[in-house]
């Protein structure tokens, strides 16, 4: 194929792409992959965050990736698989930060312990100004767990018609894990994070040093911007409030079915991405994608 083209005629994202996807997540998904390699790139988001990224490959459509809580670009074993499948379209490839990365940056306000979901827009904005600035059309964006809340929420809300389709990997209901996590534990921070928050202290990290889901620290304003019962983020992929709502242009998702932290079980998520139109298939992994293998009968 040419540089950019389409697979179908006006569409980025289809069946047979997803199949495609599925093949080369299968054959290229290695933790022991070599180091991505390109151009080390940085942007400024509007509030004056620095994010990093690195540019694989340019071209007119580009495939964006996004990692997921206190990941970072480039890291993760199944970007050599997106870069290669990214490559068999002729498309571009990006994997980039958001101002989640890490668990708590020294020199900035950023990291998974600090983080606002309600902030995560303008990472992504900044990611689309600068792809514009190289020739990109044509974009999709994909995101790995918190990734993919990221990127749903945003075609939601700050629509940009240079996107032309998602990819959602191991998508998170952060939420609903948070919840499941809490009842197992029998614990509950929204209190304790609401009287910090009214005491000037919301950036001062919550007593519990893994209060979120058991294995980070977070701040009290975080925690009340993820998770309070009105937040934003509860309304992008409630699978386990069984509120899933359809996301309006093309999707694919890939869901593993060893996920650990799916807030009810692979399936269930599995057939209620079906019923909202997103192209899903559900592969033999776990929730990092490692390594993936298919399933007999992958399609439910």
């Amino acid at each position: 194929m040419g540089v950019g083209r389409l697979p179908v005629a006006g569409q980025l994202l289809d069946e047979t792409v997803a199949a495609r996807l599925e093949k080369y997540l299968i054959a290229h998904c290695d933790p022991n992959s070599p180091d991505l390699e390109g151009e080390l790139i940085s942007v400024e988001t509007q509030d004056k965050l620095q994010l990093y990224g690195m540019l694989c490959r340019k071209g007119t459509t580009m495939l964006a990736h996004t990692h997921g809580t206190a990941s970072c670009h480039g890291i993760e074993a199944f970007e050599q698989a997106l870069k290669k499948f990214a490559e068999s379209y002729d498309w571009g490839y990006l994997t980039f930060d958001n101002r989640g990365a890490h668990v708590l940056e020294d020199w900035q306000v950023s990291g998974a312990a600090v983080e606002k979901f309600t902030d995560s827009h303008l990472d992504i904005e900044a990611w689309i100004k600068y792809l514009k600035t190289i020739g990109t059309k044509n974009l999709i964006l994909s995101g790995h767990s918190l990734g993919a809340e990221k990127i749903v929420n945003f075609v939601r809300c700050h629509f940009d018609p240079i996107i032309r389709g998602l990819i959602l990997l191991s998508p998170a209901d952060t939420p609903g894990a948070q919840d499941v996590w809490e009842g197992k534990s029998r614990k509950s921070y929204q209190n304790t994070a609401r009287r910090m928050v009214s005491k000037g202290e919301g950036d001062n990290l919550l007593p519990d040093e893994k209060a979120h889901g058991g294995f980070l620290p977070m701040s009290a304003g975080a925690y009340l911007d993820f998770f309070a019962k009105d937040s934003c983020l509860r309304q992008v992929l409630p699978f386990k409030a069984d509120e899933l709502k359809g996301i309006p242009i093309p999707t694919l998702a890939i869901v593993p079915n060893k996920d650990e932290w799916c807030s009810t079980t692979p399936k269930d998520y599995f057939h209620k991405l079906q019923k909202i139109g997103v192209l899903t298939r559900l592969v033999k992994s776990d929730h990092n994608l490692a390594t993936v293998k298919a399933l007999p009968k992958h399609r439910g």
